[in-house]
């Protein structure tokens, strides 16, 4: 299986009193039949526990950057859609 690293997302979970945590999320992808496997870890954990999904796109469109939902849902803190 041949896995293409898509890059870093770096997320915020801020608290009550204005402190958090901040991940640093590594994305990778995988073609699959049907769609495509993301893969993603948390380079800042110090036990790295990496996460699988599965993107359905059974003609393999998506380019890993360009989708739709991707300004909205990974968009950088502090900033609207």
């Amino acid at each position: 299986m041949k896995w293409e690293f898509l890059g870093v997302q770096h997320l915020t979970e801020l608290k009550g009193d204005h402190r958090g945590y901040t991940y640093n999320m590594n994305v990778w992808r995988s073609k699959v039949p049907g769609g495509w496997l993301l893969m993603s870890m948390n380079e800042r954990s110090q036990d790295p526990q990496g996460t699988i999904s599965f993107y359905p796109d059974p003609d393999h469109i998506w380019n890993g950057h360009d989708e739709p939902q991707y300004d909205d849902l990974l968009r950088p803190l502090g900033t609207t859609g």
